[in-house]
């Protein structure tokens, strides 16, 4: 989006000091447009009458007696001066190319400083690359380490299936699903009690068929587990709201036959008496002396 510039002194300007409201109207247009357009302060012959209709043509043949505008040879009209408040076409290209090749280059400095070219290395290395060493001193040589754990520069999922086959099933020996980082979920995980309680917290009832329904939605995923938990829980919390509201509704007590029927009736009696009323109070009231009112001027 570009921008016309207008400075704060634009509607005290000694050129513009005698012109009303529409002519500052269409001066301010015209350089809004040529300024989009980027034409060098060119406004085609048929713009004022297709923006303003008979109004704008009455409009642009005053801006030529004032010499705002000049006719061009090739018959459009020319913001007179435009070019020495605003930039050219050329200039505005040239800076908007000059963005570009710096927003370019910062990417790839941000991206050989992210480690860019050991990313690729990683990718173009084989699957079935050998895994890292046991720490030592440690009982089981297989656990899943934060050393072992791919970039996460590139696809988790792809990074988690390159990992040795029981490495995340050693993760999950303690039967418990981690909470404090992302992880690939798996069906079989177990609920933890600090997830249990915020399921409790947003209104789950049936805890345990929540945790099953996300397991196997998110199964094989990679996921922020407290955070996806917490907002799988406020839409099932919805659809358990739902469902009983549905329940709650079907067991109320259903309206003895004829109820509907008599009410209906009962409505219509109540405006035939208002109506009765009505026309009783207009037959007594005492009519206007129509006569005398007219001898007095009033007309009826």
């Amino acid at each position: 989006m570009t921008y016309a510039p207008l400075d704060d002194c634009f509607d005290d300007c000694p050129k513009y000091a005698d012109r009303d409201a529409a002519e500052m109207g269409i001066i301010a247009c015209a350089i809004t447009y040529a300024t989009r357009n980027l034409s060098d302060g060119r406004v085609p012959r048929r713009w004022p009458g297709r923006r303003f209709g008979r109004e704008g043509e009455r409009l642009a043949a005053r801006m030529l007696d004032l010499g705002v505008w000049s006719v061009r040879p090739d018959g459009d009209y020319e913001i007179v001066g435009y070019l020495e408040h605003n930039p050219s076409r050329d200039q505005v290209m040239a800076k908007r190319a000059k963005k570009a090749e710096a927003g370019r280059a910062g990417g790839k400095a941000s991206w050989s400083a992210r480690g860019g070219p050991k990313t690729e290395a990683k990718r173009e290395a084989p699957a079935s690359a050998p895994a890292s060493p046991a720490r030592s001193g440690s009982a089981e040589p297989n656990t899943l380490h934060f050393t072992d754990l791919p970039s996460l520069s590139s696809d988790p999922v792809t990074e988690i299936q390159k990992l040795p086959e029981n490495a995340v099933a050693d993760e999950r020996e303690s039967g418990v699903v981690p909470v404090s980082a992302d992880r690939c979920i798996g069906v079989g995980d177990k609920i933890t009690a600090e997830l249990r309680e915020a399921a409790a917290m947003l209104g789950v009832q049936d805890i345990d068929g929540a945790w099953l329904k996300f397991c196997g939605k998110n199964a094989g995923q990679w996921r922020h587990v407290a955070g996806s938990w917490q907002a799988f829980c406020v839409s099932w919390s919805r659809v358990e709201r739902a469902d009983r509201d549905r329940d709650r509704a079907r067991q109320s007590p259903q309206e003895p036959p004829g109820a509907v029927e008599a009410r209906r009736v009962a409505i219509a009696n109540a405006q035939a008496a208002r109506d009765a009323k009505d026309r009783r109070e207009r037959a007594e009231a005492v009519p206007l002396p129509v006569d005398g009112l007219r001898k007095i001027g009033i007309k009826l």
